[in-house]
């Protein structure tokens, strides 16, 4: 029998190594101390992880080598309360590790993840995503992932994408078929501009609202744009917030605007709780250490006038 979850987030988990307070990057042969440290699940984990604890129902499509580190990831999950029955054990020991090393009020990454993995992932998935009734699914948009993107679309599905930083991707038109599939496309404003050929937000926002109805575009401490297929462009503010960490705070926004949307509120409401979501987690070293739980942003929503219902209460 098809299970039922709100979300489900496809992708790879990956173990983030974070460094902070450096004083300055190494030379070659220097070995350089830093004054903080944390260690995160980031990439998919992190979604997962936040729509989890904004109370849906959420399983993860992930590989998982036979590692320690993988291992300890994958408990986690569990511990969060996000299914992995969904996900697949890679034989070998298969860590999928970034490091962070926040520097000059910048971030950089040095990122393992093995190409292989991706593609088999996306043949795993397809035959997945039969056997689940989400109400959303979240991917990253990468290539060869139109054919998933379009298997989760004839399933009924709503899909929701985000994609990371590789140029000659941004530029590929492949990218753009797959956001056609997309019920809400979540880029930040780099990606976006590239993407679209821009050299503003707004611009990006409304060259991508022609290829998908519901296009957020994040901009940092900025805040952001977004449109919808019923309202015009509209820029929203950041909330202010004392910056520790800012690894994982996309992914938070857009568990944060996600939840919203699930719930049923309207994208102007769910980009509110994803702003909070996003201002909650860079507070601390690691994408998902300061992920907000269900109280923590009903606390927040009253103010709204609305509030989020744990899937448990709902009888779905």
């Amino acid at each position: 029998m098809p299970v039922k979850f709100d979300l489900v987030v496809h992708g790879i988990c990956f173990a983030d190594l974070i460094y902070s307070e450096i004083p300055h990057l190494p030379e070659p042969g220097e070995e350089v101390f830093c004054g903080d440290f944390g260690f995160s699940g980031g990439g998919a984990f992190i979604t997962a992880v936040a729509a989890a604890r904004l109370g849906l129902k959420v399983a993860i499509v992930a590989p998982f080598g036979s590692g320690a580190l993988e291992q300890v990831l994958k408990r986690w999950l569990d511990d969060e309360g996000v299914d992995t029955t969904w996900t697949y054990d890679v034989p070998e020991p298969r860590p999928y590790v970034t490091v962070a090393m926040n520097h000059g009020g910048d971030r950089g990454f040095l990122t393992y993840v093995s190409s292989e993995d991706e593609d088999r992932l996306m043949e795993h998935s397809l035959g997945v995503f039969d056997r689940l009734v989400p109400r959303w699914v979240h991917l990253g948009a990468r290539p060869g992932g139109l054919a998933l993107a379009r298997r989760i679309k004839a399933l009924g599905g709503q899909l929701s994408l985000d994609v990371g930083w590789n140029p000659s991707w941004l530029r590929d038109p492949e990218l753009l078929e797959i956001v056609q599939c997309a019920d809400l496309f979540l880029p930040n404003r780099s990606e976006a501009q590239l993407m679209t050929n821009t050299s503003t937000i707004e611009a990006a926002v409304e060259r991508l609202s022609l290829y998908t109805g519901r296009v957020v575009v994040t901009d940092g401490e900025r805040g952001g744009a977004f449109k919808d297929e019923v309202h015009p462009l509209r820029r929203f503010e950041a909330d202010p917030a004392p910056i520790k960490d800012t690894t994982g705070a996309g992914d938070n926004f857009t568990a944060g605007v996600l939840a919203g949307l699930i719930h049923g509120v309207d994208l102007d409401q769910a980009v509110k709780l994803g702003s909070f979501c996003g201002r909650e987690s860079v507070q601390a070293l690691g994408g998902s250490t300061n992920s907000p739980t269900w109280m923590q942003a009903n606390a927040y929503l009253r103010s709204y006038g609305w509030q989020l219902t744990p899937w448990r209460d709902r009888g779905d």
